[in-house]
């Protein structure tokens, strides 16, 4: 997981990028992104019902499957930069447990 940030013009922005091996749960992402009150987000993810994109402006969540994801990504925009260490955190709870390898 890579995470950037930046600031300019009273806003703060912070963005995550998640290899395509990362899955996140679906249920627990959508619920997570809902219940966030910032200036806006945007993110495509690789979730348990597919690749998935996101995008909240204006408090207004608009969820949209996409065809394929490269890999799993997302950018804040917000005014205080002291959310991001708690959305990071509840972020990697969305993540799947990756899948049990049978022995052969």
């Amino acid at each position: 997981m890579e995470a950037l940030k930046n600031e300019g013009n009273d806003f703060f922005s912070c963005g995550w990028v998640f290899v395509s091996d990362i899955v996140f749960d679906a249920i627990k992402l959508h619920t997570l992104l809902s219940t966030k009150v910032v200036e806006r987000i945007k993110g495509v993810f690789i979730t348990t019902y597919g690749p998935t994109l996101f995008n909240i402006v204006d408090g207004e969540l608009i969820q949209s499957s996409l065809d394929s994801a490269s890999d799993s990504r997302i950018e804040i925009i917000t005014r205080s930069s002291d959310i991001f260490e708690q959305f990071e955190a509840d972020l990697l709870r969305c993540i799947e447990p990756p899948p049990v390898k049978s022995g052969t």
